[in-house]
């Protein structure tokens, strides 16, 4: 917590800061030279230091993100139907799930341990650089465990790659495990299914099929299952108009 708030400090931000405030404010403190007088000597030690405490915030504000509206400790997720974490802690998905809330505790206090003794921003930037490529592959393994589970599931590695590609930005454990709730209950019915089998009609090289993936995306990244039907009702007509030919 010391090195947090030493961090805060030396940015002059709040707990509550934007990755942009805190971007905005590095490149801005990059600039500055600082000089011993005394000595008559540039203080590079001082640039090392401002990186340190970026990257510390860095991962203090991922690590936010990652975390948010999930109980490591009750391995629940927050304001959501009682369904949902049910769903996660029945007899048929309590393996996959508890499986990976014993390793995402397990990397959060590998992380805790390997950052107290980072020496420098860089070191830093690879323990948590590595933290994240963990926290994908056991997400990875959770949700195919979770959606090999389907009937119908030959679309789970396409869906996957979808659901973990918001881990390169914010990434949060929250939305990865609704993501998969609804994808497996159907909901999402639109997504998983008819549009994935509509795109695979076009060469994975193609235009179309870049498009579709753009907006399989979008779809993923809707707030809810009304706007995500409004995306697919507008990309199944560019994409896929009646007596188009399709090959």
């Amino acid at each position: 917590m010391g090195k947090i708030e030493n961090a805060l400090n030396n940015f002059g931000l709040s707990p509550n800061f934007t990755l942009e405030q805190l971007n905005k404010l590095y490149e801005e403190k990059k600039k500055i030279i600082y000089v011993d007088f005394e000595n008559h000597s540039i203080e590079f030690d001082k640039k090392g230091k401002l990186y340190y405490d970026y990257q510390i915030l860095n991962v203090y504000y991922r690590l936010k993100k990652l975390l948010y509206g999930f109980d490591t400790e009750k391995k629940e997720i927050s304001t959501v139907f009682s369904d949902i974490n049910v769903f996660y802690k029945n007899r048929n998905n309590n393996y996959y799930f508890d499986n990976f809330c014993i390793l995402l505790k397990y990397e959060l206090n590998s992380l805790d341990m390997e950052i107290e003794t980072a020496r420098t921003g860089e070191d830093i930037e690879n323990v948590f650089n590595q933290f994240m490529l963990n926290i994908k592959s056991q997400t990875a393994e959770l949700i195919d465990g979770i959606l090999n589970k389907r009937e119908n599931h030959s679309d789970t590695h396409f869906v996957k790659k979808v659901i973990l590609e918001k881990a390169e930005k914010d990434f949060s454990i929250r939305d990865v495990l609704l993501r998969t709730y609804y994808l497996f209950t159907g909901e999402e019915k639109l997504v998983t299914t008819d549009f994935k089998e509509k795109l695979e009609m076009y060469d994975h090289s193609s235009e179309e099929y870049r498009k579709g993936a753009k907006y399989f995306s979008q779809m993923y990244l809707a707030k809810n299952y009304d706007e995500t039907k409004k995306i697919y009702e507008v990309a199944s007509n560019e994409l896929f108009p009646k007596n188009k030919k399709i090959r």
